[in-house]
């Protein structure tokens, strides 16, 4: 997934993210435990929209009763049958490994199930790298996309996995066109505090790596709170001089609870949409919250297939 896309290529909002995946020509999505309602419909316009094929796993009787209650047709998609969401896990999982799907999406199981068999030793589609979840939103003003991690995968990442973290972010910037993205490593406040605020010295070493070359194609700035981060008038204001300043590309958070409350505050209190995905694996792993809307799941399906290998 190192490959950089062309800057003209870049989408500038979340409907031009789609029109990008449209462009990939169509992959291969198996969903495991299909009978979820929102993840079907999601999965019936993906296909209409030509960029994706879907497979569905599960109790096929519960997968078509699923259909039948929300209006779908899935009469042309492939069914494969299962007991339990174990099993639907796994038979997905095995289905990517073999080559048989470029991506694999969550139905109605639980998160930690899926990726449980993602982590399989014996089929699952681990690299030897971290998986982490990077979200994608549209930044104030509208003008751009804003990469956002980790607001579900990795818990109290150490050191060692924040560098894995802001490098699965930068290799998804680049499969997006942001040539050279800007990464702002997220604090409090924009000073090293210690030991009040460990996250500052975090930021600051991981700041200190990026201007050393530790990381592919991207600036890295840190610590920065996030108005400093998004807006260029407050990072004025501040009397911030980072580069990344103002203009951020890629958010990284320093916990799962700030990564996701902020996803949450993104999607719940500024009435956001936004797409993600996990990444680090052999394929992309989209895994929505079940509450999320058929519109979310989309945009999510759309950011995997543009990652999903070659095809993209």
């Amino acid at each position: 997934m190192s490959e950089v896309r062309r800057e003209s290529e870049r989408p500038r909002d979340l409907e031009g993210l789609l029109q990008l995946a449209r462009r990939s020509g169509g992959v291969r999505m198996v969903i495991a435990a299909a009978d979820e309602g929102f993840a079907l419909g999601a999965a019936v316009e993906a296909a209409q929209l030509g960029f994706v094929t879907p497979i569905l796993v599960g109790t096929v009787e519960r997968i078509r009763r699923t259909a039948d209650e929300v209006g779908l047709d899935i009469g042309g998609f492939e069914l494969v049958g299962t007991s339990g969401d174990a099993e639907a896990a796994a038979t997905a999982v095995r289905m990517a490994h073999d080559g048989r799907a470029d991506l694999v999406m969550k139905g109605s199981l639980a998160t930690s199930v899926l990726l449980r068999a993602v982590l399989n030793h014996e089929f699952g589609l681990a690299t030897g790298g971290l998986l982490s979840h990077v979200a994608v939103f549209e930044a104030p003003g509208g003008d751009r996309l804003v990469l956002l991690t980790d607001a579900g995968v990795n818990i109290n990442p150490r050191f060692a996995q924040k560098m894995e973290i802001i490098a699965n972010a930068v290799a998804v910037a680049h499969r997006l066109g942001i040539v050279e993205p800007k990464v702002a490593v997220l604090a409090a406040i924009e000073k090293l505090t210690l030991p009040a605020m460990p996250a500052t010295l975090d930021a600051e070493m991981l700041r200190r790596l990026g201007e050393a070359g530790q990381f592919d194609r991207c600036l890295v700035g840190g610590p920065l709170s996030l108005d400093a981060a998004l807006s260029p008038d407050r990072s004025a204001h501040k009397g911030t001089t980072s580069p990344v300043a103002g203009d951020a590309d890629v958010l990284v958070t320093p916990n799962i609870e700030t990564g996701n409350t902020l996803y949450k505050a993104i999607v719940c209190i500024a009435g956001k949409e936004a797409a993600g995905a996990v990444v680090g694996a052999k394929v992309p792993v989209v895994v929505p919250s079940r509450a999320d809307s058929v519109r979310t799941k989309l945009l999510s399906i759309a950011l995997a297939a543009i990652l999903s290998g070659e095809r993209a």
